[in-house]
């Protein structure tokens, strides 16, 4: 069970009683849009002619009373599409994961936490993290955790503030059974030309590795023992299917994949359910997402020095 505001959103509803709900929620959502924009160009027109009228108090009070009728609507509205992203999240994504993995838990609202991301090292220049979608559990043996990241970097400059994104996408860490003595970081530059900014302190024998990837260790023999010929074509096989940027840390028994794609998986269930397209198809849309996670653990457990 699950409280949001002042709503109760259960787990594990039949499929019936979640169409109802998705349908009363979207029913909600379609009837407070209009009213909701009506109120806010009344309330401007009205603060334009209490500007200019020679009796302000008439266009005053109706611009306060669209404020509040305005702020109760986006309440509602607001209150709406998280009822439906929770509807969604807690009986349809929970189910479809559970599918694949053995779930050990499952936040919609929790993200990676900020220490484990500044110990990788894998991004500078950030201030505001931001994710969704954490899970923890097992698959095919492998102990893993995950989720969406937004990182930004965010300045305030005199009156305006401007966010840089420096991340987004999915954050996937698998424990493998064997802890490296080093560490190695690998960084997909975005083009050649990025070599002469992101110099490798040490290279493979891949010269197409070599020229997509940024490599650092401490330790040349530890990224030898792991970067086996097979194994760079296998990340290279990852990365060409997860059509992302892909970053990589190996550190002690632990394996981090991100993938810079600019999406959230799992997201576009939610307004798949505002168009009222079937919970069939939502699910299939869900298995898809998670496909997109197996496939990147299948291409770390061909490495059988590590899993």
């Amino acid at each position: 069970m699950n409280r949001q505001g002042n709503v109760i959103i259960p787990e594990n509803l039949s499929d019936a009683e979640i169409e109802t709900r998705l349908t009363d929620a979207a029913v909600k959502i379609k009837r407070l849009r209009v009213p909701m924009v009506i109120f806010i160009i009344t309330a401007v027109f009205a603060l334009f002619s209490s500007a200019v009228t020679y009796d302000p108090v008439v266009p005053f009070v109706i611009m306060l009373i669209s404020i509040i009728a305005a702020g109760i609507s986006f309440a509602t509205l607001s209150n709406a599409r998280r009822v439906i992203k929770e509807l969604v999240r807690n009986n349809i994504v929970k189910g479809v994961l559970s599918e694949e993995f053995e779930l050990i838990s499952y936040d919609p609202w929790g993200h990676i936490d900020i220490g484990t991301i500044n110990a990788v090292s894998l991004f500078d220049r950030w201030n505001r993290c931001a994710g969704s979608d954490y899970i923890r559990g097992r698959y095919k043996g492998v102990n893993f955790t995950f989720s969406d990241l937004h990182l930004e970097h965010v300045v305030k400059r005199k009156k305006q503030t401007v966010r840089v994104t420096r991340f987004k996408g999915q954050w996937l860490i698998c424990e493998s059974r064997r802890a490296l003595p080093h560490s190695i970081h690998l960084r997909e530059r975005e083009q050649l030309a990025d070599r002469k900014r992101m110099k490798s302190n040490v290279e493979t024998e891949n010269s197409e590795f070599n020229n997509k990837y940024q490599i650092i260790t401490a330790d040349p023999h530890t990224l030898f023992y792991v970067l086996t010929p097979h194994f760079m074509e296998y990340i290279l096989n990852m990365d060409n299917r997860a059509d992302a940027r892909t970053y990589m840390c190996f550190l002690g028994d632990k394996v981090h994949i991100t993938l810079h794609n600019g999406r959230d998986l799992f997201e576009a269930n939610e307004r798949m359910a505002l168009r009222g397209i079937s919970l069939d198809q939502i699910r299939d849309s869900i298995r898809w997402d998670v496909k997109y996670i197996t496939s990147v653990i299948d291409e770390l457990l061909l490495n059988d020095r590590l899993f």
